[in-house]
């Protein structure tokens, strides 16, 4: 959401004015088109994931484990785990 507010908006009109008088998804449509869209315009900065070179190379490493010992990744992913929790 936009805000704080916004959501405060979104979550009281579902959680109390649906079941009264929203039962139809055109009327909760306009509704929330006439209040929360009539703000001034705000870019939303999304918060984009970022790859860390640790799990790349860790993947790469259980690639490469796979293959020596010809098994599958996920089976010495598991292996791996089960030698974590034996120690």
């Amino acid at each position: 959401m936009i805000s704080p507010r916004h959501a405060e908006v979104v979550n009281s009109t579902a959680n109390w004015l649906h079941p009264v008088l929203l039962d139809d998804k055109r009327m909760h449509y306009k509704l929330l088109h006439n209040v929360v869209a009539r703000h001034k315009w705000m870019r939303v900065n999304y918060i984009k994931k970022v790859k860390s070179d640790t799990d790349d190379e860790s993947a790469e490493r259980l690639v490469r484990l796979a293959k020596k010992l010809e098994l599958s990744v996920s089976e010495v992913t598991q292996l791996s785990q089960m030698n974590d929790v034996m120690k």
